[in-house]
Parts: structure tokens; C-alpha cells; sequence
């Protein structure tokens, strides 16, 4: 006899490559899933070059009084708080990790004796000398400011400006002269560690840092392991004490830094909801597939156990075809989630490898998936009476 008929032949070839094709999609989809959860854990949990932990950020104050000296009331509400047991490290700047530097020297910047159209586009800002220290930034060459020394005419940069200055170490970049402002030609005193200003998305940003007694842009707090909602409590005491009529405006450093990778996240939650999909719609189709096998060969498989099968010889019949289907979708998903995927990683100036487990998984995952549904479906079959089994067969065929 015939176990599957050419009605049945039919379906079977409309459905097998349905089933291929929705292989094919789950595969790529959840391959493209691992590989943004793997950017995104790979950048989180890259070191950021400054230490951004346990750091509350107050906005300075913008609203000033008559006979209100700012920068004397500063003084005071950093000397009142540097008291607190809580506060471990207190500093200034007029910028702040992940947002944008608003100081941009262009066209002008240059080693001396360099030509003009050597110049290059640098962020500048300034900082306390406490900036460099508290938040752990690493000095390759020179030193930190010295509110001891007359600074004024001294500057900081990072790695990324001492190569665009054209020095070929930060040891060479010391005591060296450069154009910057209006007739101003400061000395290069120190080269510190490249650090990331913004996400691992951009590349590293030349920075110039100058010397001011007093940034008034943001003030960063470094506390100790603590209730942060009584340390916000305390500090907001003390800034209305110091300026009551500017708003206590506050973040936590991480979490702000953190903001910049929410894009990623909900671009990751998008696929893993298409991940999710893929896999219920895949597994139906499977399912649906082998429980069109076991009817058609409800017949084979009743004359199959009279003769003496056992489960296994009936999971080989429903599984015959499976992996070939699996192998046929994971040759066409895997290079378009290696090609696409090198695509979309080229919009990170940091980046993390395709893996072998980022290509494999998925084809693992749904090896695992359809053994489970071919098992359950076996199991099924095996349990039906094989009498039953010829008499519903013949029953197929007679109305056939």
C-alpha cells in the first residue's frame, strides 16, 4: 500500500517548505536578538575610563540676587557639605559624562610651528583639580592641576587629542606648546586616559581641559554606601541653605550615563518580542506538520507496531526530513545574520565579535524544539491501538 497519498503528497510539499521558512525567520530573528543583547552587555559593562558610581550631580545655580555673590555662596555650601560623614569626594566641572560638551575650539588648534591646515576641531571645558583624581581618571604623562602653581596658561588633554595634535606619545606631548584662543599658547601639562564622553556608539572625543577655581555648571557629589534618600534629604537642606532661590535640581550619575544606551534597549525588547513570536509560530508549524505525518501514516505506523516496532522506529518515521529542513534554514539565516549583523554593529565605534554561540544557538535551540514536538507526537502515536490504527486507515482509504 501506499502510506501517504497523492492528495497528501500535496500538502506535505506546500507545508514542509512553509515550515522550512519559518525555520529560517526564527532563526535570524533570534540570532539577531543574542547579537544586540551581546552589544549591549558588551558595552555596559565596558569600563567607561572615570569612575561614574556612587556620584550625585546638582545642577549649580543659575538665579542670582541683588548682593548675592555666587561663587562665595558655592565656597560655602561645599565646605558645608564636605563636613557631611556621608560625602567622600566633592568636585566641580562645566561638563558632565553624556552630554555633550558645549565648548568646540575649531580650526585654530595646533601644535606650534605646525600650518593652519593642521588645525583640527577639539571639545574644551573646565574643571576643578579635583576633577581628574575623583573621578579616577588615569594620568599617562605629566600631571593633574596645582591650584599651588599659576595654571592659567597650562592645560590637560586626553589621548585622543595628543595623537590629533600629532605627538607620538603622551610622554611627548609634555612641556609643549599649542595655538589655542586668541593669543593664547598655553602649555600642555599633563595627558590623561582616553575615557568614554558618550556611549561605546561614538568613538573618543579630543578634550581639552583648562583650569577654574570654581566651574559653576555641575557639582559632583562622591558618597559612601548609604540611604540615598537620606543623603538626598541632607543635600537639599544644605543647597536651599546656600541658594534658596535656585531649584535643588539633582541625578545620579550612572543612571543618567545609563539613559544614553535606552535606544539599545528598547531596539532589544522590540526583537525579543519578535523572538518570542517566531518561536510560538515555528513551533505550531512544526507541530502542525508532524501531526499531519503521524495522520497520514496513521496506517505505516499501525502495520509498523503489529510487525514489532517500538517508540523509536516510530520517532524516525516522524522525524525523517526534520534536521535536513533545519540545516536547509540555518545555510540561508546564518550568513544574512553574520552580513547584517556586521552591518548594524558598523554604527558602533565600539563593537563587540559575532561568536560562534550567537550563529549556533538558534539552531540548537530549535534542534532541541523539534525533537521535543517529534517526541511528543511519537508518544502520542505509539499509545493509539495499532487494530484502531488499520481500521482508521482503511476507513481513509475507502472514503479516498
Amino acid at each position: 500500500f501506499r502510506s501517504i497519498t497523492t492528495k497528501s503528497q500535496v500538502k506535505l510539499r506546500i507545508q514542509r517548505p512553509l515550515v522550512i521558512f519559518q525555520f529560517a525567520i526564527s532563526i535570524f530573528v533570534i540570532g539577531f536578538t543574542l547579537l544586540i543583547a551581546s552589544q549591549l552587555k558588551f558595552m555596559k559593562n565596558s569600563n567607561a575610563g572615570l569612575d561614574l558610581e556612587k556620584t550625585l550631580v546638582l545642577a549649580g545655580p543659575s538665579v542670582e540676587s541683588e548682593g548675592v555673590n555666587l561663587q562665595e555662596r558655592m565656597n560655602s555650601f561645599q565646605n558645608s557639605i564636605s563636613s557631611n560623614s556621608k560625602i567622600i569626594g566633592l568636585t566641580s566641572a562645566n561638563f558632565i559624562p553624556g552630554k555633550i560638551i558645549r565648548g568646540k575650539a575649531e580650526g585654530y588648534v595646533r601644535k606650534l610651528g605646525s600650518p593652519e591646515d593642521q588645525a583640527n576641531t577639539y571639545s574644551f571645558t573646565q574643571i576643578d583639580e579635583n576633577f581628574i583624581s575623583q573621578f579616577k581618571i588615569e594620568v599617562l604623562a605629566g600631571r593633574e592641576f596645582d591650584v599651588q602653581r599659576n595654571e592659567k596658561r597650562s592645560i590637560i588633554i586626553n589621548e585622543e587629542a595628543a595623537k590629533l595634535l600629532g605627538f607620538n606619545s603622551p610622554e611627548e606631548a609634555i612641556g609643549e606648546k599649542i595655538h589655542y584662543r586668541v593669543n593664547s599658547t598655553p602649555e600642555i601639562i599633563g595627558v590623561v586616559k582616553n575615557f568614554h564622553q558618550f556611549s561605546l556608539q561614538e568613538a573618543y572625543q579630543p578634550i581639552i581641559f583648562e583650569l577654574r577655581d570654581q566651574p559653576d555648571l555641575f557639582v559632583f557629589i562622591k558618597y559612601k554606601e548609604a540611604s540615598e534618600d537620606i543623603l538626598l534629604s541632607e543635600m537639599k537642606d544644605y543647597w536651599n541653605a546656600s541658594f534658596p532661590e535656585n531649584p535643588f535640581s539633582y541625578y545620579f550619575l550612572d543612571d543618567f550615563y545609563d539613559q544614553q544606551y535606552q535606544r539599545d534597549e528598547n531596539f532589544f525588547q522590540v526583537f525579543q518580542i519578535f523572538s518570542s513570536l517566531a518561536i510560538l509560530v515555528a513551533s505550531l508549524g512544526f507541530f502542525g506538520l508532524t501531526y499531519f505525518l503521524a495522520s497520514s501514516k496513521i496506517k505505516e505506523i499501525g502495520v509498523r507496531k503489529t510487525l514489532g516496532a517500538g517508540f523509536m522506529d516510530i520517532t524516525k518515521i516522524l522525524g525523517k526530513g526534520t534536521f535536513g529542513s533545519l540545516l536547509f534554514a540555518g545555510i540561508f539565516s546564518i550568513p544574512l545574520i553574520y552580513f547584517l549583523g556586521n552591518k548594524w554593529l558598523e554604527n558602533y565605534a565600539f563593537q563587540t565579535k559575532i561568536s560562534f554561540w550567537i550563529l549556533s544557538s538558534p539552531i540548537f535551540l530549535f534542534s532541541i524544539l523539534s525533537i521535543s514536538l517529534i517526541l511528543i507526537q511519537s508518544f502520542r502515536s505509539y499509545l493509539i491501538n495499532p487494530i484502531s490504527s488499520l481500521q482508521e486507515g482503511s476507513n481513509d482509504t475507502l472514503q479516498r
